[in-house]
Order: C-alpha cells, then sequence, then structure tokens
C-alpha cells in the first residue's frame, strides 16, 4: 500500500536501526492507545498531532481563538464517519506551522472541533523520508526534494465541492460548495452519482472521488423526482477551494 500512496517518497521502519542522527528533523515519538503521536509548533504553540499515514489529507487542527485565518475556513466536502456524515472545513491560516526544520508557510489546513484528534496526513508526509525507531521512541522526518530552504510554500486546496452520502451502487450528493465544480456542473442535493470515468461505483471499494488525483471526472448521474427518474453525464473539473 505504501508504494501506492507515497509515490515518489518513503516510509522506512527499522527492526533493528542505528541511533538517528542528532537533528532537529529527529522528533520524539509518542504512543497512545498504540497510535503515533509527534509535537508540532503551530504560530507559538506546541500541539500534539497523531501522524495519521492512512489518510490522504494534509494537517487537521482544532478550532481555537487564537488561530488567526488568511482565508476563513469553509466547508468543502463532507466525510462519513461511524455515525453520521460531518462537513469538512478547510482554510488557512496566517501561522505557520512547523515540523522539525521544516517551516510550511500559511498553509491550508482542515479545522476540527475541539474534540476531536489534531492530524497530519500523507499531504504532509510526501515532502519527506520517515524513518522510524521504534525502540528509541525517535522519528526522523528527512526533508525532500520539494522542501526548498527549509520551506514548504502554499499550495491551493482543490476539489469538487461536492459532499457525497455512499451507497452500494451510486454516491449520493448531499452538499454543494456554492459556485463550486459540483454546482456548475449541474449537481443537485440527492442526486446519485452511478459511474466516474465510465467504471461503476462499486469497483471504487469506498475511495470518495473527491480525494483523486484527476483533474476531470465525467460521471453519470441518476435524478429522481416523485413522479418520474431520469440519467444524464456531466463533467466535473477539480478547482481552487481554498487559495
Amino acid at each position: 500500500a505504501a508504494s501506492d500512496v507515497y509515490k515518489r517518497q518513503q516510509v522506512r521502519l527499522s527492526i533493528k536501526p542505528d541511533p538517528l542522527p542528532r537533528s532537529d528533523d529527529v522528533l520524539k515519538l509518542k504512543h497512545f492507545r498504540r497510535r503515533p503521536w509527534i509535537t508540532l509548533r503551530v504560530g507559538n504553540r506546541n500541539v500534539a498531532t497523531l501522524i495519521d499515514s492512512g489518510s490522504s489529507r494534509g494537517f487537521s487542527v482544532q478550532t481555537n481563538p487564537k488561530l488567526k485565518w488568511k482565508f476563513d475556513p469553509v466547508a468543502v466536502s463532507t466525510l462519513t464517519g461511524f455515525t453520521r456524515l460531518e462537513k469538512v472545513t478547510m482554510g488557512r491560516l496566517v501561522n505557520d506551522l512547523t515540523l522539525g526544520s521544516t517551516c510550511f508557510t500559511t498553509p491550508a489546513v482542515r479545522e476540527i472541533s475541539r474534540k476531536d484528534i489534531p492530524s497530519l496526513g500523507e499531504d504532509v508526509l510526501r515532502h519527506f523520508v520517515v524513518t522510524i525507531d521504534g525502540p528509541r521512541h525517535r522519528i526522523h522526518f528527512a526533508p525532500g526534494d520539494s522542501v526548498k530552504n527549509q520551506t514548504v510554500s502554499p499550495e491551493p486546496h482543490l476539489g469538487l465541492g461536492v459532499g457525497w452520502q455512499p451507497h452500494p451502487e451510486s454516491l449520493e450528493v448531499v452538499s454543494l460548495v456554492p459556485g463550486g465544480p459540483g454546482e456548475k456542473a449541474g449537481l443537485q442535493n440527492g442526486d446519485h452519482v452511478i459511474t466516474i470515468n465510465g467504471k461503476p461505483i462499486s469497483e471504487f471499494l469506498g475511495c470518495d472521488p473527491a480525494y483523486r488525483t484527476e483533474t476531470n471526472l465525467t460521471v453519470a448521474v441518476r435524478r429522481s423526482s416523485s413522479s418520474s427518474s431520469s440519467e444524464f453525464t456531466t463533467q466535473l473539473t477539480r478547482a481552487i477551494l481554498v487559495p
């Protein structure tokens, strides 16, 4: 799985590693309930953060009045939780975020509630070669080619602007970002996407197409009312949701 997710960098797990070098990029690795944690610097605050290598996302931060936003959080999609659909909101911080010696300048982040867990995912890890020293509880984030002068420059967040409710044979549209790609493509709440680029939804094994990398998606849509049902095809083009 790692070769599919981390196409340009590496994740290294050493069973009997040599001691990691002394470096600002070597952080203490903590474990809580068998999950790996590190400490990040958000502005002038230290924040305990979960390493979620199974997530395609970047940083998520708890809502906090001390955070300053360059671009206020907006709803960009939905996430299927264990008991309900959760709205995904993202914005761009004024505060820089520091991981070891690497500074993420005014990063785009997901805003989460105070009861949820701050985390970082593949969109952060792709900038590093990561070496885990389990016995010594250390983790090394060696900057990759995308880190220039110890800095990761801000990138816009692209998306489809559609919230999905997964079903076995379709993805139901449950929310739309006003003026976003989904709305521009003519989608409406209650529509069911039944194929993506000609493939049935069942072949995607639950993967949300909002996080695929293709710029353009051709989707077949079923629209039903109390008296009729129709199908049509439209094009979804990923666009900037958080500049």
